[in-house]
């Protein structure tokens, strides 16, 4: 088995090397002092830890830390009801990435509890308000009187919900009143008159419309 050589070995086995020696016995022979080689020790033996420092230092340690984002989604809570407001409410999302790195690394950011709110509406829109046909004239009238009779029409309403943040204002959620119309109707008698050198039949009744107004106008808007 070899013996293990280390770096402090070969740093001597340099140093005592013939070379320098011939430079000692040298130097000797100047000063006039004997020629018999001696070991170098004049110079510092370098310690093997020097070996590794390369002028610059070691590497640098690596080191890890984490990141925290809030992310917020479409999940607000809870549901809305057609025709009414509600109050919601939703929560982030904390989204955590790893990182790495080497030398000194920031400090790990994390997140806070963090909750939005707001209030939404399904709002009922009569967005359309035809109407359907008259009805027919209310009641009946007897003979020799008066009597008032109405009908009416109503809205053919279509209707769609909208969402809206906050409220439904500026939101018609009808088409409004039906339409009524009054008249008055008087029964008069007719003396019928026989023809030409006849008998005398006696009266008859015949309706006669006395007034035929609306009780009340619709917007032009809403037919």
């Amino acid at each position: 088995m070899q013996p293990k050589i280390t770096s402090e070995v070969v740093i001597r086995k340099i140093f005592n090397s013939e070379f320098f020696k011939e430079q000692d016995a040298s130097v000797s022979k100047r000063n006039g002092a004997s020629t018999s080689p001696k070991p170098s020790s004049f110079l510092p033996m370098p310690s093997a830890s020097c070996l590794s420092c390369g002028g610059g230092g070691g590497s640098r340690p690596p080191c890890s830390w984490q990141t925290c984002q809030p992310e917020w989604r479409n999940d607000w809570g809870p549901g809305i009801s057609q025709g009414r407001c509600v109050n919601q409410r939703r929560n982030a999302h904390h989204i955590y990435s790893s990182h790495s790195g080497s030398g000194s690394c920031p400090s790990p950011s994390s997140c806070s509890h963090q909750t939005q709110y707001r209030t939404m509406c399904s709002c009922t829109n009569a967005f359309s308000c035809p109407f359907h046909g008259w009805s027919g004239w209310s009641g009946s009238v007897s003979q020799g009187t008066c009597r008032k009779q109405s009908r009416y029409r109503d809205y053919n309403q279509q209707t769609r919900y909208d969402i809206r943040e906050g409220n439904c204002n500026g939101i018609s959620s009808s088409c409004g009143r039906k339409a009524v119309q009054l008249q008055r109707l008087v029964f008069v008698q007719v003396r019928v008159m026989p023809p030409l050198g006849g008998e005398f039949r006696g009266l008859t009744s015949h309706p006669r419309l006395v007034v035929n107004a609306p009780l009340n106008s619709v917007p032009e808007a809403m037919h």
